[in-house]
């Protein structure tokens, strides 16, 4: 234990010097100026006679105080040494990795590095170039660990702009952990492209569940690659808004009608039909009167409609429920009902038809793995997170991209969770060095 000689000054702070010294043995003194150094003095490294006290050197730092390092003189020789003062700046790197951590978790929460700046001039003032540079250096000294391949995975691009420039983010997220396996970012995209990231984080000699937006490039890859081993799922979200883009905007019920048909292959849209069968008979009534009447009516039901579809879909945000998911055998039935009339539709929903038909194994896929995900939704949820719309085409760098995505790694893993450690307390410890002795 260091000897600690106390004065008025700094007699209510001898436990905090006593923690700040705790690596010291008691043949350390805290003299009664605010020197740290032997109370005997080491023997002289070169002719090892007995060195005298010397002195000190002061050492401080802005807005935390200053410390007296203790020297020592050889008496024969003339060499001079300071002691150690190790405590004094593991202290400082303490502080300021308390610091860096809150700064990550206003970062983490999309905090300007100035108004990071602005609020930490009530605690600890510094400049947001300080504030970048602590944020950057942890984020690339930390390690993270890496997340273990998992069965049923979830793929998908995500298109950036860095520096003016078009870029291309790739993920592969383990669906179970919500926690990205793999992540890239590339400047222009191919099937080679997508092939080298696929081979170098995921094997092809597993047996694997893999959801997509159902591209033409991924089918070809994901084929080639795994082969036999893959089960690939086509995003049902997807194909919803496919089928939705197939009509009109501004269309009539029964357009309505022959689409919510088509939804309803997958999900159960049911209650949706039912109001849609009510409108359609009122339509063709309203048809055979004036035109503008008709007009003037269509425009109003279509709008109550789409209220009614609205508050069905708030109904189920509170209740925290997803669309009901179909049966293999009710999808079926639903489709082969659109085929039998499929002639009466339009090119573009015949061609949609089409398409549903010819990979019907892929948008079926997840009826024969248990638990297995009908929709890349959880990569989808994992982009807004990670990286919003409007932070899209902020970045000037690649690696302000890596820093910004692998913050949120971190505190998916749990990093960036408090550490037990009270700022006040770390600046407490500063106390008796403000004014030393």
């Amino acid at each position: 234990m260091v000897v600690i000689n106390t004065t008025l000054s700094n007699f209510n702070f001898a436990d905090e010097i006593q923690l700040m010294f705790e690596t010291y043995d008691n043949d350390y003194e805290y003299t009664v100026k605010g020197v740290f150094r032997k109370i005997d003095p080491p023997p002289c490294s070169i002719c090892n006679s007995k060195m005298s006290h010397n002195g000190y050197n002061q050492y401080q730092k802005n807005g935390l105080g200053a410390i007296k390092i203790g020297k020592y003189i050889c008496p024969s020789c003339g060499k001079s040494c300071e002691e150690s003062r190790g405590s004094w700046i593991n202290q400082i790197n303490n502080f300021l990795k308390s610091l860096a951590e809150i700064c990550l978790l206003m970062r983490k929460c999309n905090v300007s590095y100035r108004c990071a700046a602005l609020i930490l001039q009530h605690i600890y003032p510094i400049n947001k170039d300080t504030i970048y540079k602590f944020v950057k250096d942890f984020i690339e000294n930390a390690d993270v660990p890496p997340v273990k391949v998992k069965l049923v995975v979830n793929y998908d691009e995500q298109y950036l702009k860095i520096d003016g420039k078009r870029a291309y983010r790739l993920t592969v997220l383990d669906y179970e952990t919500g926690q990205p396996i793999a992540e890239e970012r590339h400047r222009r995209i191919d099937a080679d492209t997508i092939l080298d990231f696929i081979s170098r984080h995921l094997p092809s000699e597993q047996p694997i569940f893999i959801v997509t937006d159902g591209s033409p490039t991924c089918i070809k890859v994901f084929e080639s690659y795994f082969g036999d081993n893959l089960t690939h799922q086509h995003c049902l979200t997807h194909l919803s808004c496919h089928i939705v883009d197939e009509f009109p905007r501004k269309s009539t019920f029964e357009q309505e009608h022959i689409k919510y048909r088509m939804l309803n292959i997958f999900y159960n849209r049911d209650t949706e039909l039912k109001y849609l069968d009510r409108m359609v008979k009122k339509e063709v009534e309203i048809k055979q009167k004036d035109a503008d009447e008709y007009e003037n009516w269509l425009k109003k039901e279509r709008s109550n409609f789409r209220k009614y579809v609205h508050d069905m879909e708030l109904k189920r945000r509170r209740e925290k429920k997803n669309l009901e998911l179909r049966t293999l055998p009710q999808s079926q039935r639903n489709f082969n009902a659109l085929m039998r009339e499929k002639e009466h539709f339009t090119i573009n929903v015949q061609k949609r038809l089409d398409l549903i038909e010819e990979n019907w194994e892929r948008y079926t896929a997840f009826h024969s793995v248990d638990g297995a995900p009908a929709t890349n939704n959880a990569i989808e949820n994992y982009y807004s997170i990670t990286l919003k719309k409007h932070h899209k085409k902020e970045f000037r760098t690649d690696g302000g991209v890596e820093r910004h995505l692998k913050l949120h790694r971190m505190r998916m893993a749990g990093m960036l969770e408090w550490c037990g450690v009270i700022l006040f307390d770390q600046l407490r410890m500063f106390l008796p060095f403000l004014v030393p002795g």
